[in-house]
C-alpha cells in the first residue's frame, strides 16, 4: 500500500508539473522525509530491474506514455531543466521512464 501512496505521489507532482506556467525552480532537499523505494520492472531486454540496482543513487521515476504529443515531452524538459539545476554534469541522478501504455 505504500509502495501505491508513493507512485501515486510521484505522479501528481509530475502531472502538476506539467500543467503549470515556467516559474523559477525552487530545490528543496528532501532527503530523509521518504522512505526508500521498492519496485520492481520489466526493462527494454526483458529484464528485471529493481530498486536494489540503483543503491547508492539519486533516481527519479517518470511515468508517462510512450506516444504523447504534449504533456510527455513538455513535462521531460522541465524535468531536464531540474536535473541541469541540481547536478549540472549529469551525473548523479538516474531518471527511470516508465511506461504506462495499455
Amino acid at each position: 500500500m505504500k509502495k501505491i501512496k508513493y507512485t501515486l505521489l510521484v505522479v501528481l507532482l509530475l502531472t502538476l508539473t506539467a500543467c503549470t506556467e515556467s516559474e523559477p525552480t525552487h530545490l528543496t532537499n528532501v532527503s530523509g522525509l521518504i522512505s526508500d523505494l521498492s519496485f520492481e520492472l520489466t526493462d527494454e531486454n526483458n529484464n528485471i530491474v529493481t530498486a536494489k540496482d540503483y543503491l547508492g543513487y539519486t533516481v527519479a521515476l517518470f511515468f508517462g506514455f510512450t506516444n504523447c504529443p504534449e504533456i510527455c515531452p513538455t513535462t521531460m524538459h522541465q524535468l531536464s531543466k531540474i536535473l541541469k539545476e541540481i547536478d549540472p554534469s549529469g551525473s548523479s541522478i538516474s531518471v527511470l521512464f516508465v511506461s504506462v501504455d495499455p
